[in-house]
Protein backbone atom coordinates (compact mmCIF):
# COMPACT_ATOMS: atom_id res chain seq x y z
CA UNK A 1 0.00 0.00 0.00
CA UNK A 2 2.84 2.17 -0.17
CA UNK A 3 6.04 3.02 -2.42
CA UNK A 4 9.43 2.82 -0.29
CA UNK A 5 13.25 3.59 -1.41
CA UNK A 6 16.30 3.10 0.13
CA UNK A 7 19.66 5.11 -0.09
CA UNK A 8 22.26 2.71 -0.94
CA UNK A 9 25.20 5.41 -0.24
CA UNK A 10 25.31 8.52 2.07
CA UNK A 11 23.57 11.81 0.66
CA UNK A 12 25.51 15.06 -0.07
CA UNK A 13 24.68 18.53 -0.49
CA UNK A 14 21.76 20.66 1.29
CA UNK A 15 22.01 23.43 3.35
CA UNK A 16 22.33 23.86 7.24
CA UNK A 17 23.50 27.33 9.30
CA UNK A 18 22.01 31.24 8.92
CA UNK A 19 21.51 32.96 5.88
CA UNK A 20 20.85 36.87 6.46
CA UNK A 21 17.95 38.24 4.95
CA UNK A 22 17.09 42.09 5.09
CA UNK A 23 14.44 43.26 7.45
CA UNK A 24 12.09 46.43 6.45
CA UNK A 25 13.74 48.66 8.38
CA UNK A 26 16.76 47.58 6.22
CA UNK A 27 14.86 48.06 3.19
CA UNK A 28 13.66 51.46 4.01
CA UNK A 29 17.11 52.79 4.99
CA UNK A 30 18.62 51.49 1.63
CA UNK A 31 15.92 52.96 -0.70
CA UNK A 32 16.23 56.38 1.54
CA UNK A 33 20.54 56.51 0.92
CA UNK A 34 19.71 55.42 -3.16
CA UNK A 35 17.51 58.72 -3.23
CA UNK A 36 19.70 60.89 -1.88
CA UNK A 37 22.55 59.34 -4.01
CA UNK A 38 20.51 59.96 -7.05
CA UNK A 39 19.39 63.48 -6.27
CA UNK A 40 22.94 64.64 -5.39
CA UNK A 41 24.05 63.21 -8.45
CA UNK A 42 22.07 64.50 -10.91
CA UNK A 43 21.79 68.11 -9.02
CA UNK A 44 25.70 68.00 -9.45
CA UNK A 45 25.30 67.44 -13.42
CA UNK A 46 23.08 69.83 -13.55
CA UNK A 47 25.46 72.76 -11.73
CA UNK A 48 28.24 71.41 -14.63
CA UNK A 49 26.12 72.29 -17.24
CA UNK A 50 24.61 75.22 -16.25
CA UNK A 51 26.40 78.58 -16.78
CA UNK A 52 27.00 81.11 -14.16
CA UNK A 53 25.01 83.59 -15.91
CA UNK A 54 21.33 81.94 -15.58
CA UNK A 55 19.77 81.86 -12.45
CA UNK A 56 18.27 78.79 -10.63
CA UNK A 57 16.12 78.55 -7.59
CA UNK A 58 15.55 75.78 -5.13
CA UNK A 59 11.67 76.29 -5.87
CA UNK A 60 12.53 75.66 -9.72
CA UNK A 61 13.93 72.25 -9.45
CA UNK A 62 11.78 68.91 -9.05
CA UNK A 63 13.55 65.42 -8.55
CA UNK A 64 10.88 62.64 -9.34
CA UNK A 65 11.80 58.84 -8.34
CA UNK A 66 10.10 56.94 -11.83
CA UNK A 67 11.01 53.44 -10.70
CA UNK A 68 12.05 51.46 -7.66
CA UNK A 69 12.91 47.77 -7.61
CA UNK A 70 14.57 45.55 -4.41
CA UNK A 71 16.28 42.24 -5.05
CA UNK A 72 15.97 40.93 -1.20
CA UNK A 73 18.30 37.29 -2.02
CA UNK A 74 21.38 38.32 -0.28
CA UNK A 75 24.86 37.32 -1.79
CA UNK A 76 27.34 35.83 0.08
CA UNK A 77 28.34 38.72 2.13
CA UNK A 78 24.04 39.24 2.91
CA UNK A 79 23.84 42.01 1.06
CA UNK A 80 20.76 42.51 -0.92
CA UNK A 81 20.10 45.30 -4.27
CA UNK A 82 18.30 48.10 -4.53
CA UNK A 83 17.88 49.53 -8.43
CA UNK A 84 16.12 52.68 -8.89
CA UNK A 85 15.54 55.35 -12.00
CA UNK A 86 14.98 58.85 -11.14
CA UNK A 87 14.55 62.60 -13.41
CA UNK A 88 15.44 65.84 -12.28
CA UNK A 89 13.51 69.18 -13.85
CA UNK A 90 14.44 72.09 -13.53
CA UNK A 91 13.92 76.05 -14.78
CA UNK A 92 16.09 78.33 -15.22
CA UNK A 93 16.69 82.54 -16.76
CA UNK A 94 19.68 84.14 -17.86
CA UNK A 95 19.98 86.64 -14.99
CA UNK A 96 22.38 88.88 -17.03
CA UNK A 97 19.47 89.45 -19.71
CA UNK A 98 17.10 89.71 -16.67
CA UNK A 99 18.97 92.75 -15.45
CA UNK A 100 19.51 94.70 -18.33
CA UNK A 101 15.51 94.56 -19.52
CA UNK A 102 15.06 95.10 -15.53
CA UNK A 103 17.33 98.61 -15.72
CA UNK A 104 16.24 99.64 -19.30
CA UNK A 105 12.81 99.63 -17.73
CA UNK A 106 14.48 102.23 -14.47
CA UNK A 107 16.34 104.21 -17.31
CA UNK A 108 13.14 105.23 -19.21
CA UNK A 109 11.74 106.97 -16.00
CA UNK A 110 14.92 109.31 -16.58
CA UNK A 111 15.70 111.71 -19.70
CA UNK A 112 19.48 111.84 -18.82
CA UNK A 113 21.80 109.36 -19.70
CA UNK A 114 22.74 107.26 -17.11
CA UNK A 115 25.52 104.40 -16.20
CA UNK A 116 25.03 101.57 -13.44
CA UNK A 117 26.82 102.20 -10.55
CA UNK A 118 25.10 99.44 -8.05
CA UNK A 119 22.40 97.15 -8.49
CA UNK A 120 21.17 94.88 -5.95
CA UNK A 121 18.03 92.38 -6.85
CA UNK A 122 16.36 90.12 -4.41
CA UNK A 123 13.91 87.41 -5.47
CA UNK A 124 10.97 86.87 -3.31
CA UNK A 125 7.47 85.02 -4.01
CA UNK A 126 8.80 82.01 -6.36
CA UNK A 127 6.42 79.64 -7.81
CA UNK A 128 6.88 77.76 -10.81
CA UNK A 129 5.23 75.40 -13.16
CA UNK A 130 7.38 72.89 -14.34
CA UNK A 131 4.86 71.14 -16.89
CA UNK A 132 3.39 74.34 -18.74
CA UNK A 133 7.41 75.71 -17.98
CA UNK A 134 6.18 78.99 -16.64
CA UNK A 135 8.05 80.97 -13.94
CA UNK A 136 6.29 84.07 -11.07
CA UNK A 137 8.55 85.93 -8.77
CA UNK A 138 8.85 89.70 -7.41
CA UNK A 139 11.80 91.56 -7.52
CA UNK A 140 12.75 93.88 -4.76
CA UNK A 141 16.00 95.88 -4.24
CA UNK A 142 17.96 98.95 -5.21
CA UNK A 143 20.01 100.55 -8.09
CA UNK A 144 22.21 103.10 -7.97
CA UNK A 145 22.59 105.42 -11.12
CA UNK A 146 24.98 108.39 -11.95
CA UNK A 147 25.02 110.45 -15.55
CA UNK A 148 28.27 109.59 -17.47
CA UNK A 149 31.65 111.33 -16.68
CA UNK A 150 34.96 111.36 -18.04
CA UNK A 151 36.90 110.82 -15.34
CA UNK A 152 40.23 111.88 -16.80
CA UNK A 153 38.95 114.68 -18.83
CA UNK A 154 37.35 116.55 -16.45
CA UNK A 155 40.75 116.12 -14.05
CA UNK A 156 42.33 117.68 -16.76
CA UNK A 157 39.49 120.63 -16.81
CA UNK A 158 39.85 121.67 -13.05
CA UNK A 159 43.80 121.76 -13.08
CA UNK A 160 44.64 124.61 -11.46
CA UNK A 161 41.17 125.61 -10.26
CA UNK A 162 40.68 127.39 -6.80
CA UNK A 163 38.43 126.03 -4.54
CA UNK A 164 35.33 128.15 -5.09
CA UNK A 165 35.31 127.54 -8.77
CA UNK A 166 35.60 124.21 -8.39
CA UNK A 167 32.76 124.11 -5.97
CA UNK A 168 30.51 125.84 -8.24
CA UNK A 169 31.72 123.29 -11.43
CA UNK A 170 31.05 120.12 -9.34
CA UNK A 171 27.32 122.01 -8.08
CA UNK A 172 26.24 122.05 -11.76
CA UNK A 173 26.85 118.49 -12.39
CA UNK A 174 23.69 116.53 -13.23
CA UNK A 175 22.55 114.09 -10.32
CA UNK A 176 25.11 116.12 -8.03
CA UNK A 177 24.34 115.04 -4.23
CA UNK A 178 27.06 116.11 -2.61
CA UNK A 179 31.07 116.38 -2.55
CA UNK A 180 34.18 116.32 -0.02
CA UNK A 181 36.71 118.62 -1.66
CA UNK A 182 39.78 118.37 0.41
CA UNK A 183 43.44 120.11 -0.35
CA UNK A 184 46.72 119.33 1.04
CA UNK A 185 48.49 120.98 2.90
CA UNK A 186 45.70 123.05 4.92
CA UNK A 187 47.17 125.89 3.25
CA UNK A 188 46.43 125.37 -0.47
CA UNK A 189 42.94 126.11 -1.61
CA UNK A 190 43.96 125.63 -5.09
CA UNK A 191 44.04 122.33 -7.66
CA UNK A 192 47.39 121.25 -8.57
CA UNK A 193 48.91 121.65 -12.00
CA UNK A 194 49.73 118.40 -12.14
CA UNK A 195 47.30 115.25 -12.82
CA UNK A 196 48.84 112.89 -10.61
CA UNK A 197 48.33 114.80 -7.55
CA UNK A 198 44.82 114.94 -8.47
CA UNK A 199 42.74 112.59 -7.00
CA UNK A 200 38.88 111.96 -7.80
CA UNK A 201 36.63 109.23 -6.07
CA UNK A 202 33.00 108.53 -7.20
CA UNK A 203 30.43 107.18 -4.91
Amino acid sequence: NGFFAEASTAMTGGFIGQKAVPTSDDIIAAKISLKGTLEDSLKGQMLLLNSERFKLFDEAINFTLLKEEVYEVTNTEGNFSVFAEAELRYLVFDEEMFQQALLEKIKEQFKEELEIVELNINFENIESDLIAGTMTFITKGSVVLMPPLDVDKWRKNILGLREERLKAIISDLPGFEGAKISFWPFWVHKVPQREGRVRITIK
